[in-house]
């Protein structure tokens, strides 16, 4: 079983490298604001600021849990454990190899939850597309392609040559999960526009039941935010 270093230190480190890609991103998202806005001649309202916050806080974060460097063993560079896996469905064929015979507790398993959580990981940036640049379905598609490429390649390359080996591996079916985790994102927000339109009363107020399920009711405020425009 590999032993991932990860203590204190480390998660110093991530917490610093989100404060400061963060920082940057956030400057750099406000000042293309700012210059699209005054393109437009539109006024910039703190919607503008929210989503160009939550867009540099999601970018801070995956970038922060991918490119940095992880000790498995006490080994940063190991040319047995990071090699291109290019194959796509070889890391579902081995989960499923490993969980043999345990029936649908599998799906709980450490295996099974890293790849859940590939997918998981990409939904926010369907939903920000979708729902708040109001990108269609293929452009929200895209997004999760590229930025997932651009991560797969980064490991591949030893972040582009910055690091003494590739210490992250070049994965498929990381790029396939990540990819569809940014569709199933926007398929909420269009999902939410449907339901929205067909479903849920114009003038429905907040009750019980839609407080209980406040992700739905997000997906309806973009839904309404969305039917403004």
């Amino acid at each position: 079983m590999r032993n991932l270093v990860f203590n204190e230190q480390m998660a110093a480190i991530f917490a610093a490298e989100i404060g400061i890609a963060l920082l940057v991103l956030f400057t750099v998202g406000v000042i293309v604001m700012h210059l699209r806005a005054r393109h437009l001649n539109r006024p910039v309202t703190i919607r503008h600021y929210l989503v160009t916050g939550a867009f540099s806080a999601f970018i801070a974060c995956i970038l922060a849990f991918t490119l940095t460097p992880i000790r498995v063993d006490g080994q940063l560079c190991n040319p047995n454990l990071y090699y291109p896996r290019l194959y796509a469905g070889w890391s579902w064929g081995q989960a499923l190899q490993q969980t043999k015979g345990m029936g649908l507790s599998r799906f709980a398993t450490g295996v099974f939850a890293q790849l859940f959580f590939n997918i998981a990981m990409f939904i926010p940036l369907g939903v920000l597309t979708a729902g708040c640049l109001r990108w269609g379905l293929r452009a929200s598609t895209l997004a999760g392609f590229g930025l997932s490429l651009f991560i797969e390649l980064s490991q591949l390359s030893g972040n582009w040559g910055l690091a003494p080996c590739p210490y992250r591996t070049f994965d498929v079916d990381d790029l396939i999960n990540n990819t569809a985790g940014a569709l199933m994102g926007a398929l909420l927000v269009f999902g939410s526009d449907l339901i929205g339109r067909y479903v849920i009363p114009g003038g429905m107020q907040v009750g019980v039941v839609t407080g209980a399920i406040g992700g739905l009711y997000l997906m309806y405020l973009i839904y309404l935010e969305r039917k403004k425009s």
